[in-house]
């Protein structure tokens, strides 16, 4: 409960750069609410986009990796 309960005293997503990665196919955070809680960042995050549920590590780990690494600069 922590989690809910506890004011936010720091986004670090404001100061670190951050890429949000949207599940098309996510049944437990459909994407409008996704969408929704990116539009709250005012631009800081980079949006990636995937077809699939709401673990892709687990579903698609390569999309995952081509993910990080493009956040961490890399032109792949």
């Amino acid at each position: 409960m922590g989690p809910l309960a506890v004011p936010v005293t720091y986004t670090a997503y404001r100061e670190i750069p951050s890429t949000y990665i949207v599940c098309n196919n996510d049944r437990a955070l459909p994407p409008p609410v996704q969408r929704r809680m990116i539009a709250q960042g005012e631009g800081c995050f980079d949006v990636e986009e995937c077809d699939e549920g709401h673990s892709p590590f687990m579903s698609n780990p390569a999309f995952i990796v081509g993910c990080v690494r493009r956040a961490a600069g890399e032109n792949i």
